[in-house]
């Protein structure tokens, strides 16, 4: 989240009026995370509301021009699937499973590159083209995944657990 900050900033700087809303679990790290806001003067632009209602969340999504995953680790992004399931631009970081959730490299960013986040954000926000691209590829993403039988893949591997034991 802090070179996210950073993208922010340079954006706002650049004459971009964006806001940044974040959701989920205040962790020990948040307090890093508000001491950057504040030395960035971010706090009238970047807002964590932390855990917040299911139909909260919908309406974040739903209301959102842009959501950016900029994970360092995560395996998998639960609310990466929720943007491509809303229909919400989508950018993530080239990480672990990320990249092949997404499947395709023009909506992933390096995490610690902050130029690339930067380009990124700015063209998910001002590139209709951009846009309706990566609204498009969500959902073929998504069209893919539902094809996908995980119970029986789940399944599968138990059957090969339970045998060689």
């Amino acid at each position: 989240h802090l070179i996210l900050l950073e993208a922010v900033k340079k954006i706002r700087n650049e004459g971009l009026d964006v806001e940044l809303v974040c959701t989920g679990n205040k962790t020990n790290y948040y307090s890093t995370i508000l001491k950057r806001i504040e030395e960035l003067n971010l706090s009238q632009a970047v807002h964590f509301l932390g855990i917040v209602p299911e139909e909260d969340l919908i309406s974040l999504y739903k209301n959102s021009s842009l959501v950016v995953i900029p994970t360092l680790y995560e395996a998998g992004s639960g609310p990466l699937y929720e943007a491509m399931r809303y229909g919400v631009p989508v950018i993530c970081s080239n990480v672990t499973s990320l990249p092949d959730t997404v499947g395709n490299d023009e909506f992933l960013f390096g995490p610690m590159n902050v130029n690339n986040l930067i380009e990124k954000i700015k063209k998910g926000l001002t590139d209709e083209s951009y846009r309706r691209k990566n609204i498009e590829n969500s959902k073929l993403r998504m069209e893919y995944f539902s094809k996908i039988n995980y119970s029986e893949n789940f399944i599968r591997v138990y059957d090969k657990i339970l045998k060689i034991n």
